[in-house]
């Protein structure tokens, strides 16, 4: 729950300062929209300020350096700001809503300074020029933000026509019928098998790694399993061997000869790491990346990293999420 003091401040305004705390490199869409004459709450306002001047100052911006240019007594109200959000997904729809507030504001601060001051003393003339500055204030904004988004639009266009003209380089998974629907898996892309426990994640997961490994460098992070009992799925897919009797060491010469044939062709054929370290970072998953030149990396599971704190773990798992989804790009 907000303090007191914040709740006279709207929550997008709070989500706005928030985003900048967590990483306002990332949250160039605040400087590009809103002033800080736009935040209703003084201390929203005056935080905001201090970040234009830091950004203009070429300045890094989070919690860490904001906190240190204001006094200590700021500190709760700044970590609020940042727990109001999970990440920083949709935070140009927050800097929207600031600029919505703030139009809407300032529209009927000024039609009821018309009504006030209104009576006899102000012809029909002098009000309807009044009414058409008003608007045309607010369609001067309409046109600068469409004028944005269409220079984006076709900046997007563009890029993408000069894609078109490149070779392919998504990642195929070898399985036929899985690359066709998806046209295979984006390079820079961010991707999660879901379903509920028991159902076979761990299953498919590995046996795209391995597919995946025999055209590309793949890094597996398993946190839940041992490296034993995944090259015993290993093996029992490569080999076609039943599982429970890879388990139970109870092999006929065919079998560990089948066995030992396809984890040598695996070992000469494919480029697969397995890294059992627990609780990784993001910064971990970073440096395995770097480490392993890595094209592909899974993570099995998200669940099981180190997450930021956060008020839940589903919040620092939408968190960590979102943080490996801006690495992969």
């Amino acid at each position: 729950m907000v303090g007191g003091e914040l709740l006279k401040g709207s929550l997008a305004e709070m989500s706005v300062i928030g985003g900048l705390a967590i990483d306002g490199e990332k949250c160039g869409t605040a400087f590009a929209l809103l002033k800080p004459e736009m935040f209703e709450n003084n201390w929203l306002r005056e935080v905001f300020t201090l970040c234009v001047n830091m950004h203009q100052a070429g300045s890094r911006i989070d919690a860490i350096s904001i906190d240190a240019k204001m006094d200590a007594r700021h500190r709760e109200k700044l970590v609020r700001c940042a727990d109001l959000i999970p990440g920083l997904v949709g935070y140009d729809g927050y800097c929207a809503v600031v600029l919505e507030d703030w139009r809407k504001r300032t529209m009927l601060s000024e039609l009821s300074e018309m009504a006030l001051s209104g009576g006899f003393a102000t012809t029909s003339k002098e009000i309807v020029e009044k009414l058409e500055t008003i608007t045309s204030r607010q369609r001067a904004i309409d046109n600068a933000l469409n004028d944005n988004t269409s220079i984006d639009f076709w900046g997007a266009v563009m890029k993408w026509m000069d894609s078109l003209l490149r070779p392919n380089k998504d990642l195929k998974s070898g399985w036929g019928l899985l690359d066709q629907r998806m046209g295979g898996f984006r390079r820079k892309g961010f991707y999660i098998i879901s379903g509920r426990s028991g159902q076979g994640k761990t299953d498919y997961a590995l046996s795209l790694a391995c597919n995946m490994a025999a055209k590309y460098r793949v890094t597996y992070c398993s946190m839940e399993m041992p490296s034993d009992q995944l090259m015993e799925r290993v093996a029992s897919r490569l080999a076609h061997v039943d599982g429970a009797i890879l388990r139970d060491k109870v092999l006929s010469p065919d079998e560990m000869e089948a066995v030992t044939k396809a984890l040598s062709w695996a070992r000469a054929k494919t480029q697969l790491t397995i890294d059992e370290q627990a609780r990784i970072t993001v910064e971990d998953v970073e440096n395995k990346i770097l480490r392993h030149n890595a094209d592909v990396i899974f993570i099995d599971h998200v669940g099981l990293m180190q997450h930021a704190q956060r008020k839940n773990h589903w919040e620092g798992i939408a968190d960590t999420s979102q943080r490996l989804k801006e690495l992969a790009k």
